[in-house]
This record gives structure tokens, sequence and C-alpha cells, in this order.
């Protein structure tokens, strides 16, 4: 029996805190004021680091208090437009609430101001059902590595500011509360804090896939990876395609469109290769391209990284913003993701073609650059042509047309087809694209061997 997959998601309050943190509810969090240290006449921030620690979407409610009255008894020195402030998270969001408080010209100098946040945290679910916890309460590990740099910043720069998680009392278990000090001071320039929420980190930003398939494991199980077959993919990936070619400047041949819309279902029917299916393919074939393995228990329990195609990736990224994505994986990957899955295409069907053809046709990053031309030409950067259509889309999507054969088609006619489709693009060769026309007639060449060839009337 697999192990049970364990996984704590990343620690970012805690590698903020240095470990220290206040759990309230399903929620992490710990109080920072920004300066702690203020001169009369100006504005401060109250922060409160709030961390998910489950799987459900949670509300937060941050309610300030500020004091009364100064020092000298003088009442209304500390100002603020925003005592409270109601905050949805997505699961395993993790930010902070921003709470200006503004102080008088004449607020009396102190150095022991109560400055408290209560906390409530109520997570959205239906009926009965209980939010599932990804974070311990103790928190976890942080690899930095998996953080985009951007927010590594971030994170760091809260990291010098001088953080509470110790609730008030018993008696406020939920209320965190620190020190302000005020020094006397001129009227200088104003800030104009606003309040508000300030998301530093969700799934979907993370950069290891495990924790996504993790979170999704059930719903690829259940709910994607069985609507990945060709009876289902096969028209709108060639409808996408025809579209998308056509509207970069370079309308593919009905033939051509066919071969790139194969190379596109094959990719995705790798997911989850059977061996006994209908045109199944078997795990050595498709291999890095085949989710099963990562969607394993034992597998996911592993702390080791894990890598997935693309468009894979992508569309993990997308259920955590689209709860219905799982329902129709492939309209939003024929509508939303077609420049990702392509991504992956151009790439395998590089590799295709060198080991089939044993042309060099340079290294992997060099392939990856050429790819990238590629999509800013269907995205309308540049115009598409010839050369960049077919290596290595139609050329690769050539190679494997038997792979992928749909109801109705027969193999002599698709090979007298390809015939034709060369001849007809024949007006196109030149001294750049020389080499593109000598593959594709080498693969018919290999074809019409195989599948024999005859003129349609």
């Amino acid at each position: 029996m697999a192990d049970e997959a364990v996984i704590n998601y990343p620690d970012l309050l805690g590698y903020v805190t240095g470990g220290a943190r206040c759990n309230v509810s399903i929620v992490q969090v710990a109080l920072a004021l920004r300066p702690r240290v203020v001169k009369a006449g100006r504005s401060f921030e109250v922060l409160l680091l709030t961390q998910n620690a489950s799987d459900a979407d949670v509300d937060v409610t941050a309610t300030m208090s500020i004091p009364e009255t100064d020092s000298a008894k003088k009442k209304g020195r500390f100002v603020t437009k925003a005592a409270r402030l109601v905050v949805g998270l997505k699961p395993a969001e993790v930010g902070y609430v921003v709470l200006p408080v503004s102080t008088l010209p004449d607020t009396a100098i102190g150095a022991d101001y109560k400055i408290g946040v209560e906390i409530k945290a109520t997570p959205l679910l239906k009926g009965s059902a209980k939010p599932m916890r990804v974070r311990l309460p103790e928190g976890g590990e942080f690899e930095p590595t998996h953080i985009a740099a951007e927010t590594l910043k971030k994170l760091d720069e809260l990291k010098g500011l001088t953080f509470v998680t110790q609730a008030r009392s018993r008696l406020a278990p939920n209320t965190l509360e620190t020190n302000l000090s005020v020094m006397s001071g001129k009227l200088g320039e104003i800030v104009d804090f606003k309040p508000g929420w300030v998301s530093l980190w969700t799934l979907r930003d993370h950069q290891d896939d495990r924790l996504l398939l993790y979170r999704y494991r059930d719903a690829m199980l259940n709910q994607v990876l069985p609507k990945l077959k060709r009876a289902r993919l096969f028209q709108p990936l060639l409808d996408a395609t025809s579209a998308r070619f056509e509207k970069a400047g370079y309308p593919l041949k009905p033939i051509e469109a066919q071969f790139v819309a194969k190379l596109l279902t094959l990719l995705l029917e790798y997911a989850s290769p059977s061996e006994v299916s209908a045109g199944g393919h078997g795990g050595l074939a498709a291999g890095n391209y085949n989710l099963l393995p990562l969607l394993d228990q034992s597998r996911l329990a592993d702390p080791r990284p894990i890598t997935v195609p693309h468009w894979c990736r992508a569309f993990l990224r997308t259920m955590t913003q689209e709860a219905n994505a799982a329902n129709h994986p492939v309209e939003v990957i024929a509508r939303l993701l077609y420049p990702e899955l392509l991504r992956d295409a151009l790439l395998y069907a590089f590799q295709l073609i060198e080991q089939n053809t044993g042309e060099e046709l340079g290294s992997e990053e060099e392939m990856r650059t050429y790819g990238e031309t590629v999509l800013a030409m269907l995205a309308g950067e540049r115009k598409l042509d010839f050369i960049h259509a077919y290596m290595p889309l139609v050329l690769g999507g050539l190679l494997i047309f038997d792979s992928v054969i749909m109801p109705g088609e027969k193999l002599d006619e698709l090979v007298n087809a390809t015939k034709r489709m060369l001849e007809e693009r024949a007006a196109e060769k030149n001294a750049d694209n020389e080499l593109v026309f000598s593959v594709g007639g080498r693969l018919l060449d290999r074809a019409i061997m195989k599948y024999g060839y005859r003129e349609l009337d």
C-alpha cells in the first residue's frame, strides 16, 4: 500500500518571523508596526501578516484598536479611517493586512502606546464540510528556491520588522497587541497610507509543482485525465490550430493543421497512457509526459521537486483561480492554454525529428529559443512563415500521424494528401528553408514505404 502523502506547505510566515506565530482558527498571524517609532503628526501602518493554513477560502476580519487618549490624557490624537477590514484569502494564501493610523501634531510623546488587532477567521465551506490543514500549527520548512525572486525580496523586507505573536491575554486569545513609541516632531510631509491587502504568495505562484499536484490530485485523476482522449481532444485542437495559424498570417492547409493537432492530441493522451485501450500508448512511449507516476501517493510524499509538462503546469495554476476548470479541461486547454501545450509540442517535435532523421538541429537550449520565436509569431509579434510553421510542428505531426488515427481516416489517403501538401508548398522553397523541404521529403518517402501510395482522382 502506497504511503499517504503528507505535505506541509511552505512556511512563509515562519521565514519572516523566525518561526513564531499565533494560530487563530485555520490561519496563522503575526503583528507589526511600520515604523514602530513615529514622530507626532506622522502616520504609521499596522501590518497583520496572515498565512492561510488550510485548503479552503477563508474570510479574515481584522479589527484594530488604537489609544483613545495620549499620555497627556488628550482624546482623539490617534486617527484611522479603517479600523476594520475583511479580507478573502485563497487556499494557502499568504499576505498582510494594512491598517493606516495617523497621529496629530500635538500628540504627547510616549513609549508604551498600545495598538491591538482582533482576528477572526471564517472558512468558506458549504454544509458541514471542514477545511483540510495544509500547514502544521508549529509551521514547517521554507525553500527559497521555490519562491519567486520578487516575492522573496518582499519577505526579506518584512524580516526587518519586529513581529508580535503572543495573544494579548487568555481572555483575548485572538487579539495581538504591540507597543508604539511617539516622539516629538514638527509636521512634515503627510504620507497617505492606504488600507488593504497585499498578497505575497498563492499556490499559483509556487514553483514546485508537487504542491499543486497534491492539492488537485483527485481532480486530475478523476475529472481531468479521463477526458484527455482523442475523441474529445482532436476537433477542438484542430479548430484552435487552424484559427491561430490563420490569425498569425500563415493559414495552414487542412492536412497541415491535422498534423499539428495530432501532435498536440498525442501529448495530452500521453498524460495517462494505457497499453490496452484503443489507440493506447504505453508508459515508455509517453516518457516524461506521463502524469500518472507523479500522482502516485508515494511520489507526492517524496519531498523531491516535481517537473510537469508546461500545459499541466499552467492548468494546475488555472485551477487555483477557476474552480470549474477541472470539469472542462479540453475547452480550457484548447482555448486558454494552447500556447503552453504548443511549447511542449515544439521541443517534443524537435526531438522526434532528430531521432528519426539523424539531423543535428541544435542544442536543447537553441530549440527552446527557436520555439519561443514560433510562439511569439503565433502571438502576433512577428508574421509567421513556412519554416517556422513546418519546423518542427508540421514535420513532427507527420512523424506521428499514424499514432492518432481518427474515425474514418485512411492511412494511404493521408500519405497521398501529404505528397500533395509538399508539392503545393514547393513555390515557397528557397535557400533558407531547403533543409525543411529535404526533411519533409524524406519523411514522406518513409510513410510511402510503410503504407503504400496511390493517387486519388
